[in-house]
């Protein structure tokens, strides 16, 4: 059965798990996290995307008010600058200027990195031919791109600003100018970086969030790196948003310079609208209780990355992915021929499984069953119940014995069948990601099995067993196999964490009619 997981209520694990030393800051950190408000976030935006900035094209006066108003709010946070000459800005081009604030961490490990959290604070003005899908010479005020990524970080440097001692990584958060006019921002401090470029562990860009649309965001990226989906999905408990992780990387926003240099870089985002890089896209039309959900799933994921564990391992593989690779790797895996070969109706089995069919060439067949033949019991065991001979079926190793009486005779006799294939106790198959050690995806849930009966899919993937990670994939078939039921799974589904028990005994009634499902 699905169960939601909560980090507070654990199973019995297989081995101890302490307590964190880390229990005192997240209750802090949860206190700040609860700060965040739709109020303060909808403010920012409403200034941000205010006509007296005339939509923030880069070297503009409008432009250059947006900037002061950054630099404002960092201040009043309490962030140290991180520009030139001891100032919150970077100056490039016509007129540009980037916005560079830091959080120091305290007590950084040896191999620490910067955690660079970025967004594009411009915009394209009034529009032009080459920027706008019109109509022209109108104030873009931009609102969700980017006034609501810039909202979000800004209150996102306010709450981790407020927990600075319980970070042991330090923070660099830049606000870009130019992108709108081709990434310019981003690539001018990767050709004149403030700090070295080999110091940033994680680049999150932040573009385009305040569209929101039934819970669900897409963040991009996670490929670039080893274990992202899982850092994400891992921060979603509590916020529970639906979340794509998109595979395919364009050169579109501000992330994609930092991934093509080697180094980590994600973006998230809520998708495109009929108001991208026209007039109408207005503060009215924003979803502020969705963009402050996200703001609290980047809280939690910022911070994570923030705490004394090892550097985000870049990988180079991303960039011969795409979701044609991903479809690949969630595919149902080609269905197995039946382990034995019959077809039963079940509606009346309180004599026990009477026999509809026998697939051709099946165990069943060989063994010498015969439609309308009464299966009676399975190595001595009564049949009761439909379900349960189909998991028996899956899950006992070969030979099994069936109890049986033909429809001409009242006599039972014992026929010995050599079921196909090897016994899968809860009826799963998986496969490993490259890109997340330690995780296995689901590529086949057997019909009538344990596993299905929990609600478990094709796709989902497998994080915990009993609360702990296996380090290969044959201790987590040891563990599946050896250890007793319930047995409790952590199950991601969409970047969503559930709790899936799974049971040996009879739960469910769900499972397709077996006349429909040979075994």
């Amino acid at each position: 059965m699905l169960q939601p997981y909560s980090p507070l209520v654990r199973y019995v694990p297989i081995l101890l798990i302490t307590a964190s030393p880390f229990a005192a800051a997240e209750s802090n950190l949860d206190r700040a996290r609860n700060s965040i408000a739709s109020s303060r976030l909808q403010t920012h935006v409403e200034v941000l995307a205010d006509d007296t900035f005339e939509g923030r094209e880069a070297g503009t006066r409008g432009g250059h008010a947006a900037a002061g108003y950054l630099v404002q709010c960092l201040q009043q946070a309490g962030l140290r600058p991180a520009g030139e000459d001891g100032s919150y800005y970077q100056h490039f081009g016509n007129g540009f200027r980037n916005v560079l604030a830091t959080i120091r961490g305290c007590d950084p490990p040896e191999d620490s990195s910067v955690i660079l959290v970025c967004g594009h604070f411009d915009h394209v003005g009034f529009g032009s031919r080459q920027n706008s899908y019109g109509p022209l010479g109108r104030i873009h005020n931009g609102a969700d791109d980017n006034a609501s990524g810039v909202a979000a970080l800004l209150e996102i440097a306010r709450t981790l600003a407020s927990q600075q001692a319980g970070l042991t990584r330090s923070l660099l958060f830049v606000f870009w100018d130019g992108e709108e006019q081709g990434l310019l921002g981003s690539k001018h401090w990767l050709e004149h970086p403030t700090l070295p470029v080999s110091q940033i562990g994680l680049v999150v860009n932040v573009d385009m969030i305040g569209r929101m649309r039934d819970r669900h965001i897409e963040v991009l990226g996670t490929r670039t790196g080893f274990r992202l989906r899982q850092l994400i999905s891992r921060q979603n408990v509590g916020v529970d948003l639906q979340i794509d992780f998109d595979w395919e990387l364009k050169a579109n926003s501000d992330h994609y310079p930092f991934a093509e240099r080697g180094t980590p870089a994600l973006m998230f985002h809520t998708g495109l609208h009929d108001d991208y890089h026209r007039p109408s896209d207005d503060t009215h039309l924003l979803n502020i209780a969705g963009l402050e959900q996200i703001t609290r799933l980047l809280v939690n994921v910022l911070w994570e990355t923030c705490r004394p564990s090892p550097a985000i391992r870049f990988r180079a593989n991303w960039q011969d992915e795409s979701d044609s690779q991903r479809n690949q790797l969630e595919a149902e895996a080609s269905r197995q021929p039946p382990r034995l070969g019959i077809q039963w109706d079940p509606a009346d089995i309180s004599a026990g499984l009477r026999v509809s069919s026998v697939t051709r060439d099946s165990p069943a067949a060989k063994a010498g069953l015969q439609p309308n033949d009464l299966v009676v019991a399975l190595d001595g065991r009564k049949i009761t119940d439909s379900q349960g001979f189909q998991r028996s079926i899956l899950s006992h190793s070969s030979p099994v014995v069936l109890s049986v009486r033909s429809p001409s005779g009242s006599d039972v006799f014992p026929l010995t069948v050599a079921l196909r294939g090897t016994p899968r106790r809860f009826g799963i198959s998986w496969r490993n990601d490259e890109a997340e050690p330690g995780v296995a995806i689901l590529t086949r849930v057997d019909v009538g099995s344990a596993a299905a009966a929990a609600g478990l899919r094709v796709a989902d993937r497998l994080y915990e067993v009993s609360g702990n990670q296996w380090s290969s994939g044959e201790q987590l078939a040891q563990w599946l196999n050896r250890l007793s039921a319930p047995l409790p799974l952590l199950v991601e589904r969409d970047g969503r964490l559930k709790i899936v028990v799974l049971e040996e005994r009879i739960t469910s009634t769900d499972s397709l009619s077996p006349k429909h499902n040979p075994r």
